[in-house]
């Protein structure tokens, strides 16, 4: 796999229009990215080895049924998840457009995968080594999730990736509420024995595979009791939400995780752990930029400011009251998973010192709390409020520059997408 058009265009975009300092790796963070890094060099040993010996006994190493949909009972469907479970625009788009399916079968790590690409082109025009190509990579993750995770979650698992072209950007006006439409991409459930995870669009597959993924095999923290831990985030930011915080705790280790695969297909040398380490902190950079960029937006959508959110003065009261709305996890998407990428060494040192493994979260009141601590001591720091308003500044200028009529094309398109990563691999 390697780094998309489109994220290489976006890297380019916030290398001219960028005010944030760079952070610098720590060693303490390079030995927990190297760790990562042996686990994906071991991953990536592991598949090639179970390949060869496959072949040596002239058998796949992965089953793969190609089919071509004429009807749209043949299109592949989660069978725990109503099809209303779909948000209408992406259902209607699968039911409409796909035309071949791709259903991978294998069994690893004591689970049994079948994972199944439904996609909106003719089966004699689609080049099968690239879906290998990416099932290899699906695999790489979860032998890492294999390790982490408890052995009662998710003996089967079945996995829909629906390639529909469907991005995520905001509504054409702010009458109208973020919701599913706009910002999310999958969904899934919790450590169960027979488990499915769907992601319905093409724009950020992978990370979102890892996303749903880390809540299906139970790294998160989705099935305790959050009500204690919800207090706390509202009484930073008094707005309506459901918060649902283990989904920036989830986002997080998506988003890290992502950088990570980034850095290693990315590399030329792929043993070469200090080559994909200068990638790590050259890609976690450009995120952070794209989240303080892509929460400011979100804001800017509402005719808010993050300062609105967080003052407790009666006219930011008023307006947070009036203007904040959300009918999905935009809090804990775009602004609190946010302030953890910004402190991303500090949070990566948090997780190792209160979890049960650096991706098991530690399911228990007292780590919820610390949790929300961490947040809490970090979230109107100076350096955060400056790159926010930084990022503002930006805003502000493209904006008017649309209103003018003097943008291109690209400006609109940045004024409008809500992809949540700047980096992906195709």
């Amino acid at each position: 796999m390697k780094i998309t058009y489109e994220s290489h265009k976006l890297m380019s975009f916030f290398v001219e229009n960028n005010c944030l300092a760079p952070i610098k790796q720590t060693k303490t963070t390079d030995n927990f990215f190297s760790q990562f890094f042996t686990e994906i060099i071991n991953a990536v040993s592991f598949i090639d080895e179970q390949k060869r010996i496959f072949k040596q006994k002239k058998q796949p190493f992965y089953k793969l049924h190609v089919t071509s949909i004429d009807h749209i009972k043949q299109i592949p469907k989660p069978k725990t998840f109503s099809i209303h479970g779909f948000p209408d625009t992406a259902r209607k788009t699968i039911d409409e457009y796909s035309l071949t399916s791709l259903h991978y079968s294998c069994h690893l790590y004591d689970r049994t995968f079948d994972i199944y690409f439904v996609l909106e082109q003719p089966a004699h025009k689609i080049k099968l080594d690239k879906y290998n190509n990416y099932v290899d990579y699906i695999l790489y993750w979860f032998y890492i999730v294999n390790k982490h995770a408890s052995k009662t979650c998710t003996n089967k698992l079945s996995v829909f990736i629906y390639h529909t072209f469907l991005t995520k950007v905001l509504p054409t006006t702010n009458i109208e509420v973020l919701d599913e439409d706009n910002v999310n991409t999958g969904f899934t459930q919790t450590c169960q024995p027979s488990g499915e995870i769907v992601v319905y669009r093409m724009e950020e597959w992978f990370k979102v595979l890892l996303h749903e993924s880390m809540h299906n095999y139970g790294l998160d923290f989705s099935d305790m009791d959050n009500t204690a831990c919800h207090g706390k985030i509202l009484a930073l930011f008094p707005i309506k939400s459901n918060v649902n915080l283990f989904e920036a705790y989830t986002e997080f280790w998506a988003r890290i995780m992502n950088i990570l695969f980034c850095s290693y297909a990315n590399a030329s040398d792929k043993t070469d752990i200090n080559e994909m380490l200068t990638n790590s902190e050259f890609f976690v950079n450009f995120e952070r930029i794209f989240a303080f960029y892509q929460m400011t937006k979100v804001l800017k959508f509402m005719d808010i400011e993050y300062r609105h959110l967080i003052e407790k003065t009666a006219y930011s009261d008023s307006l947070r009251k009036t203007f904040y709305k959300e009918n999905t996890n935009v809090l804990s998407y775009y602004i609190i998973t946010t302030i953890l990428l910004n402190n991303y060494q500090d949070f990566l040192i948090w997780c190792k010192a209160n979890n049960t493994s650096m991706l098991q979260f530690k399911k228990t009141s007292d780590t919820q709390n610390r949790f929300c601590d961490f947040i809490a001591a970090r979230y109107k720091r100076p350096e955060f409020l400056y790159n926010i308003d930084c990022s503002e500044k930006l805003i502000n200028k493209m904006t008017k520059a649309a209103r003018k009529k003097t943008s291109d094309t690209y400006s609109a398109f940045l004024l409008s997408n809500l992809r949540m990563t700047l980096c992906e691999l195709c």
